[in-house]
């Protein structure tokens, strides 16, 4: 029998899981493999946590989901942490994550990871794309921190090594939140203003916390859309950022960056001097080729003429012989033999058809006899008309007493009149 004393509905026994649940998991980390993800368009994260014995169910909402600096990936081994309470509709408890971090590999190192692999897939770092820095730019922009010793050491080289030169600062923030945004924009803003030869994008260096805006996607693709060509000078020489990969030159730093894009006095002059040597004797060298070409040119200009002399001679001895094939006269003499051939064989062809003209006739003739009506009255018969209609007279249901009746016989006729029908 079942004990009636107490009855518990489902859902209460399921909220009083859920509270002890709670109340002794409010905060917990788990450690374990991601699988069975799935991202709907609703932004939450629905995956299961699992190891070598067992696996539990995980939700991460939409809110903690934005943190991530790296996507959640199946395989990946992590750490969650949050609460674990239990979904009343369903009946099971699951973990409700609200940081999640990659197990031994940092999260922004995993995020740089897999936005570096995904970027290269696409083809945003292949040389093709890379532009060529130009030789003497004449205005530079910047986009850096108005306040980083950054600027200050550009600055300074650019100006020792080309005080021509116009510097055009766009500052940004380069750390923290929204400094991503800000770059991207001031690349773009720099594309559209076109007075510039070459944007120097960069800052000083950090942590891979303080470097992360250049690593952010959206800086990334927009150096890659510049027009304009594009050195990244991020951090110090050790330091790799995602807008190195994608920059058409990447500086080790900003004050390398200002030496790349542009030359120094005296390294002008040292290459001016070689294009001048270069150029000497390049021309000594032309002379002596010129005479060899001017010698090479006669030559061969003697050998075009007489193949040009033989290619009219023979052309002129072709035109000569159509020419005398084309003359009035041998016209004339070819048509006189054709005329003549025609009209013997006119006369002989008529010939012919008179004489098979003449045995058609005669052979009609004799056809035309043997059906003439004449022919027959010849041996005694005689053809009747009924007048006035004059129809030939073939039945006595033709005729009644008193009808005109013309005869024709073989020599003359005769008129009678009918006087008995049998």
């Amino acid at each position: 029998m079942v004990d009636t004393e107490k009855i518990f509905k489902v859902s209460e026994i399921t909220q009083d899981i859920k509270l002890i649940l709670e109340n002794t998991y409010s905060r917990i980390s788990v450690e374990g493999e991601i699988s069975n993800l799935s991202t709907p368009l609703s932004g939450h994260s629905y995956f299961t946590l699992k190891d070598e014995n067992a696996s539990i169910k995980c939700v991460m909402f939409k809110g903690h989901n934005r943190g991530l600096k790296f996507r959640l990936e199946n395989g990946q081994h992590v750490v969650a942490q949050g609460k674990i309470s239990v979904y009343e509709k369903g009946g099971s408890y699951q973990l409700y994550a609200a940081v999640i971090e990659p197990k031994g590999l940092g999260a922004l190192q995993m995020a740089f990871e897999q936005l570096k692999e995904r970027l290269a897939k696409e083809g945003l770092f292949l040389d093709k794309h890379k532009k060529e820095l130009p030789f003497l730019p004449q205005r530079i922009g910047i986009v850096t921190s108005k306040t980083g010793a950054a600027i200050k050491d550009m600055v300074n080289v650019l100006k020792r090594r080309a005080p021509f030169v116009k510097i055009i600062l766009r500052p940004v923030r380069v750390q923290g939140d929204g400094s991503a945004v800000e770059i991207a924009q001031a690349i773009e803003e720099f594309n559209e203003y076109k007075k510039v030869d070459v944007l120097i994008v960069g800052r000083g260096g950090g942590s891979l916390e303080d470097l992360w805006a250049f690593n952010e996607e959206i800086v990334a693709r927009s150096i890659f859309k510049s027009k304009l060509p594009v050195v990244s000078a991020v951090g110090h020489e050790r330091d790799f950022t995602i807008s190195d990969f994608v920059a058409d030159v990447r500086a080790a730093t900003p004050s390398e960056a200002a030496e790349l894009v542009v030359k120094k006095k005296n390294d002008l002059l040292v290459q001016l001097d070689n294009l001048l040597d270069r150029a000497q004797d390049a021309l000594l060298d032309l002379t002596d080729q010129k005479a060899q070409t001017i010698d090479n040119f006669y030559q061969n200009a003697n050998l075009l003429i007489r193949n040009l002399l033989d290619k009219a001679t023979a052309a002129l001895r072709r035109h000569k012989e159509k020419l005398n094939i084309l003359s009035p006269q041998q016209l004339l003499n070819r048509n006189e033999e054709n005329f003549n051939q025609l009209n013997k064989r006119m006369h002989l062809r008529l010939e012919y058809l008179f004489t098979a003209s003449k045995q058609d006739f005669a052979m009609f003739v004799e056809k035309l006899n043997a059906l003439s009506p004449l022919k027959v009255l010849s041996r005694g018969y005689s053809i009747s008309f009924v007048m006035p209609a004059r129809k030939v007279l073939r039945d006595t249901s033709q005729i009644k007493v008193n009808d005109e009746i013309k005869t024709k016989l073989s020599k003359g006729g005769f008129v009678s009149v009918v006087k008995e029908v049998n």
